[in-house]
């Protein structure tokens, strides 16, 4: 009887309360920043996402270092990822050098659409950093001092723009 009882209340508590691995299951397919990036910049044949190597180490809290950021940057109600990319090392005399970029897609419906693309000459390890305070991405630089800039949303062209810091 006791053993009835307490399958009951098991049956019981797991209708009421359903488990975690439920609650936090996807409700899309994960996200692939990788195939988002081929997919919706195929002009530049060699781009890939920035690897783990490429980051310096990276600070916790506010300022964290990211390669690529989910979100709704521009408020509309969709759902955003910026990823941050290079393409391959091109030996320009002595040294190696390559180009960094910024895509953003926003979701519609099931399929990611392009809604920016940024490219930014001879930056070799580029990171992102969301601001909420500004409501902006950071792009910043691993392994420089160099700032390369902002990416903002423009209220009133209603498209994100690129602002490089003043020098």
């Amino acid at each position: 009887m006791r053993t009835t009882l307490n399958i009951a209340l098991s049956l019981l508590l797991l209708a009421v309360f359903p488990s975690y691995a439920e609650e936090s299951a996807p409700a899309r397919p994960n996200l692939d920043p990788e195939q988002i990036l081929r997919q919706l910049v195929p002009e530049v044949p060699d781009i890939k996402m920035v690897t783990p190597e490429d980051m310096e180490p990276n600070p916790q809290g506010k300022y964290r270092r990211h390669a690529f950021i989910q979100g709704d940057f521009n408020k509309d109600g969709r759902e955003d990822v910026a990823i941050c990319a290079t393409d391959e090392w091109i030996k320009k005399g002595i040294s190696l050098t390559r180009n960094s970029y910024v895509l953003i897609a926003s979701r519609e419906k099931k399929q990611w659409v392009r809604v920016f693309l940024q490219r930014i000459d001879r930056l070799a390890f580029p990171f992102l950093i969301w601001d909420s305070e500004r409501n902006r991405l950071l792009v910043g630089a691993n392994r420089s001092d160099y700032e390369p800039g902002d990416i903002v949303w423009d209220l009133k062209e209603k498209k994100y723009k690129f602002v490089a810091p003043n020098k």
